[in-house]
């Protein structure tokens, strides 16, 4: 075990590694000196602009302000943040960016007074304290964060190296690694995306959307990866999105799928992907098309829409979510593929999808 104390789970929480940085601070401030010197205490969840709250603002032995800290594990820094720190506190004194290796991204969308530090190395500094007491529960934690920062860096390929997605054991970790995949296919090929968890299992979902030519905004492609780490276990979805609520979108989207019935098949596209990257076509596997059986006659949704308890009578013949959403389904091999992998099957899936687009008046 990486952490016999239970400290993984302690500090799945960036509120409760808040707490840490601050009890380490009250047992001795003295590992601040390089970072911001003069400090000798801090306070949690101070206000800063309007509406915020700083994670952390050091401060010196008058109660003057020495330092703001913001930590992050795997979520977006915001604009917003960022400012509210700026607006709050002198320009002269430093702005910290706590975080985990694929947290740095979110410093360089910072602004130039923030500094990324990372929090494996922060905490380690207090290993070496003269408060027994601190440095035990920091080589604890540290122990831990390092041990995140190098799973994570791994599975990413961050530095060149590569690490398959089995080596993620925690549902904390997979969330960190879909939220860094989000940014990187949001930067990369300008993609809607959005990196989320299942309702009720809270499994790691990773989304990403393109808009279909020639359709109205808000009609897509969708690409989305579901991880669950209990059952260890990963599947691709490929299809379409369309917006929810009216029964014009459920016709239209019924109508898109129809055309495209024989392109929304994960057999077809595991086939198309092969002929490219086999390496990558090789961590896919499904069962068939990779869709349901169609129940029912879906007309009847279409007319007066998905309602609770329809789903023991109706089934479009695709994976869907409610009655606008419909993708054909394919098992991910954790133990062959990596973060990159996973990044690159969701954009192939997209450019499959829009490659055989069939528009209105097309015949599948």
């Amino acid at each position: 075990m990486v952490d016999p104390l239970g400290f993984r789970r302690l500090l799945a929480r960036e509120t409760n590694v808040s707490d840490l940085l601050q009890y380490l601070t009250d047992r001795d401030p003295t590992p601040w000196a390089a970072l911001a010197p003069g400090t000798v205490g801090a306070d949690r969840e101070a206000r800063i602009g309007a509406t915020q709250s700083a994670d952390l603002i050091l401060r010196d032995i008058e109660g003057t302000a020495t330092g703001g800290v913001e930590v992050k594990l795997g979520y977006t820094f915001d604009g917003a943040q960022a400012e509210a720190y700026e607006k709050t506190l002198d320009e002269r004194i430093p702005l910290l960016l706590a975080g985990l290796d694929t947290d740095a991204v979110s410093a360089g969308a910072a602004r130039e007074r923030w500094q990324f530090v990372h929090l494996s190395t922060l905490v380690s500094t207090w290993t070496s304290s003269k408060d027994t007491e601190a440095a035990a529960v920091a080589c604890a934690a540290a122990r831990v964060l390092t041990h995140w920062d190098e799973t994570t860096s791994a599975v990413l390929e961050i530095g060149g190296h590569g690490a398959p997605l089995a080596a993620i054991q925690e549902p904390f970790l997979a969330r960190v690694v879909t939220r860094a995949l989000e940014t990187r296919l949001h930067e990369r090929r300008e993609l809607r995306t959005l990196a989320d968890v299942t309702l009720g299992g809270g499994n790691a979902t990773l989304m990403a959307f393109s808009r279909i030519p020639d359709e109205r905004p808000g009609r897509e492609f969708i690409g989305e990866i579901r991880w669950s780490i209990p059952k260890q276990t990963m599947v691709l979805r490929l299809g379409l999105d369309y917006p929810r609520g009216s029964r014009e979108e459920r016709q239209a989207v019924w109508d898109a799928a129809l055309r495209m019935d024989d392109v929304i098949a994960a057999d077809r596209f595991i086939s198309h992907v092969a002929a490219s990257t086999p390496v990558i076509a090789r961590t896919l596997s499904s069962k068939g098309a990779g869709r349901p059986r169609r129940k029912g006659n879906w007309n009847d949704i279409i007319e007066k829409g998905f309602e609770s308890g329809d789903a023991k009578n109706y089934n479009p013949g695709f994976h869907r979510d409610r009655d606008t959403r419909f993708e054909a389904m394919a098992q991910v091999d954790l133990s062959q593929a990596s973060g990159v992998v996973v990044e690159s099957l969701l954009t192939l899936g997209l450019d499959y999808l829009a490659e055989h687009w069939r528009p209105a008046g097309s015949q599948s």
